[in-house]
């Protein structure tokens, strides 16, 4: 297990960058979005990988702010991390749509620390086996840890 420590032990190796607005969008968002942030967490977990994860959830001008109301396990609220865009930095930005994902998704990128950066919907799981293959696929090829289309 010697190849599992980091050289930087301060910086985790993979960031999960996502964003969202507490808005109900398409159905329970806030239950899909925990959801998410826990079964990674829990999946790192069980690996014995937590400290080398971090989640990054953009909260894009929310009235009711995600942090306050996600529901999150307590492995989740260890490595995630919300940004909260207020709605004077917002609406300056959403020039054509109320939601300018690019804009969304590079306030998140730019703050992730991971030696790799995963961005991901907010409704996509990442089992404790598909965590685990990442990492066999790391340690066999001998190469950094990353996700590639």
């Amino acid at each position: 297990m010697t190849d599992m420590i980091h050289k930087n032990s301060d910086r985790p190796i993979l960031s999960f960058v996502m964003h969202g607005r507490n808005d109900n969008f398409m159905g329970d968002f806030l239950w899909r979005l925990g959801t998410t942030i826990n079964i990674i967490s829990r999946s790192a977990k069980k690996l014995e990988r937590l400290k080398d994860i971090e989640i990054i959830v953009v909260d894009w001008n929310s009235e009711n702010p995600l942090h306050k109301v996600v529901q999150l396990v307590p492995e989740a609220k260890e490595i995630t991390k919300f940004i909260p865009v207020p709605l004077e930095v917002a609406v300056p930005a959403q020039k054509d749509t109320h939601y300018p994902d690019s804009i969304v998704a590079n306030t998140g990128l730019r703050r992730a620390n991971g030696e790799f950066i995963c961005q991901t919907g907010s409704d996509v799981l990442f089992t404790t086996s598909t965590l685990n293959s990442l990492y066999k696929e790391r340690r066999a090829k001998k190469e950094p840890w990353c996700i590639q289309d």
